[in-house]
């Protein structure tokens, strides 16, 4: 059994009220869990930040990422100079009932050699593992329907598995192994704006927070992921102490008008995708009236087909 000082969540000091609401929903893993003092971002001098090459500029972090980097990087320099893990807790984490039981055994299966497991991760965001040896997936979640079953969800009996690591989001949990806390102090910093993309995937990755960057790392490093999550997270971005709430700003609102009058959407909620819907307008749609058009001609009502095949050139959808 993971005992203390050895787990560590990661608290404000003028966030009193989420670490008891953590310790409240995680009941469960005290007193094994020690908490760790968040680096407050609005504290943090930018020159400091590129004196100590820790950022490059232009910094486009926010104040809360920037203290969630530190305060990250602050216990990745703990454990390298250990020679045991730590694993590591934000204070939003809700913790499976059996992780105590379940996430050590599951580290003893590891090669030796492990750098990083992420016990969860971000659902409003894609994630990619191996789910064979060498035969990577896609994944994709409902973060609507884990809000809403999560307690359900943390006493659920499960029987997760490590798989090897592509890309996730979010540092809600994780575990972090000497070797892989100094490979990170030495590849993820300074931390420069970057932009990657995977066309096919349909994923943009800006590096706005450091689980970001960590993202574009885990593929050089012997990265694993737990399926099914042990650790889970609302991910409220409305109360988070890292990011900021971008619905809030000036551009996005400006950009709602600007989708407003050129009549394009934003993008669509999370839970799309997962649940079927019957269009009720198919009947009307642009794909209708062109396979319609096809099937008059093959059955002889080649006037009628033209007209309607016409009619599908110049319709919208």
């Amino acid at each position: 059994m993971l005992s203390s000082p050895e787990i560590f969540v990661i608290n404000l000091d003028r966030s009193p009220e989420r670490l008891e609401k953590f310790r409240h929903i995680n009941s469960h893993l005290l007193p094994h869990v020690t908490r760790f003092t968040a680096v407050d971002g609005k504290t943090v001098n930018h020159a400091t930040l590129l004196e100590q090459g820790i950022f490059a500029e232009p910094i486009f972090s926010s104040a809360g990422s920037i203290g969630n980097t530190l305060s990250n990087r602050k216990l990745w320099s703990i454990v390298a100079a250990r020679s045991n893990h730590i694993t590591i807790f934000e204070d939003d984490a809700i913790i499976h009932r059996n992780f105590l039981a379940l996430a050590p055994a599951m580290i003893e299966e590891l090669p030796n050699d492990w750098d990083i497991v992420l016990w969860g991760w971000n659902f409003d965001a894609p994630m990619s593992y191996d789910i064979l040896r060498d035969v990577p997936c896609l994944a994709r979640f409902s973060q609507s329907d884990l809000r809403q079953h999560w307690t359900t969800l943390q006493n659920e009996t499960i029987s997760p598995a490590l798989y090897r690591l592509h890309y996730a989001f979010g540092t809600v949990a994780y575990s972090i192994s000497p070797a892989g806390a100094k490979k990170l102090l030495a590849r993820a910093f300074p931390i420069k704006p970057f932009f990657y993309q995977h066309s096919k995937h349909a994923v943009e990755i800006e590096n706005p927070t450091i689980d970001y960057t960590l993202t574009t790392l885990y593929d050089s490093l012997n990265a694993y992921v737990s399926v099914p999550p042990l650790v889970l997270t609302k991910n409220e971005h409305g109360s988070s102490t890292v990011r900021d709430d971008w619905r809030q700003r000036r551009f996005w609102r400006i950009r709602r008008i600007k989708q407003s009058l050129l009549g394009t959407a934003p993008l669509p909620p999370d839970e799309s995708g997962f649940r079927l819907t019957r269009a009720t307008d198919y009947p009307n749609s642009r794909k209708y009236t062109r396979k319609m058009a096809h099937y008059l001609y093959s059955k002889g009502d080649k006037s009628r087909a033209v007209r309607l095949y016409l009619k599908h050139l110049f319709m919208r959808r």
